[in-house]
């Protein structure tokens, strides 16, 4: 296992610390350099995104919080939404006040952190929508770019889920593939085969592959998609 130790101006950085250092675009940490050489002023950013999605603010404030408490400062987050709200293209999701120095080379973390859960969140609620009658398990693990991509995936995954069952009555997603983000479903664990619950969960994709079949109608899978029915039939998992 390897380790990466920053250090700067003699001094050791924080997770948080070495974590912007690393990834923050450069612009930031030079405007960063100016305000602390020239003087700081008080700024406050309407954070906003260019495409319609729905609202999941938390892991970002969370971070941005944590961080600005952690460099002995404090700011202000005035919220324009509530969780799970629709937000048209370029309406301000939230007001992030503050001092420049201490802000200024948060910005591309935080975006990272807001941007990618809304967007998931928004093609949740239109999955789940469109397929009301199926019930989805969370399997961001093996797609996802990392562990943090991970937990935004599942998060937003899980704020569009409540939001199609809530306004579409739709069963939505039902629990995640792995423990760490299985919280995001209101489980304390993964969902797991028995030999029955295994009969379910190819039930459940079974219909939720019919459902999509009679919605698109591909004729050249129509015998591929017979003998897969007619093999689940035979072996007993579906019942006529």
């Amino acid at each position: 296992m390897f380790y990466i130790i920053l250090i700067k101006n003699g001094r050791i950085l924080s997770d948080f610390e070495a974590d912007i250092e690393l990834r923050t675009d450069h612009y930031f940490k030079l405007t960063k350099k100016v305000v602390e050489k020239h003087g700081d002023v008080d700024v406050t950013y309407a954070v906003f995104m260019r495409r319609p999605v729905i609202y999941c603010p938390k892991i970002a404030m969370d971070w941005i919080s944590s961080v600005v408490t952690s460099r002995g400062h404090k700011l202000n987050i005035k919220e324009c939404f509530i969780e799970g709200a629709w937000v048209g293209a370029g309406e301000v999701l939230m007001y992030i006040s503050g001092k420049l120095s201490v802000l200024t080379d948060l910005e591309t973390l935080y975006l990272q952190k807001l941007g990618g859960a809304c967007v998931a969140a928004y093609n949740t609620f239109g999955m789940a929508s469109d397929l009301p009658k199926v019930g989805f398990i969370a399997m961001d693990a093996r797609h996802c770019a990392g562990a943090e991509m991970q937990e935004l995936m599942a998060y937003g995954a899980s704020i569009g889920s409540k939001k199609a069952q809530k306004e579409q009555g739709a069963i939505g997603f039902i629990g995640s593939a792995n423990d760490i983000t299985s919280h995001f479903f209101g489980k304390k664990h993964e969902i797991h085969s028995s030999k029955k619950l295994a009969q379910l969960d190819i039930t459940t994709l079974t219909k939720a592959g019919k459902e999509v079949f009679n919605i698109i109608k591909p004729e050249p899978n129509f015998k591929y998609y017979k003998f897969t029915m007619e093999y689940f039939k035979k072996v007993a998992v579906l019942k006529e």
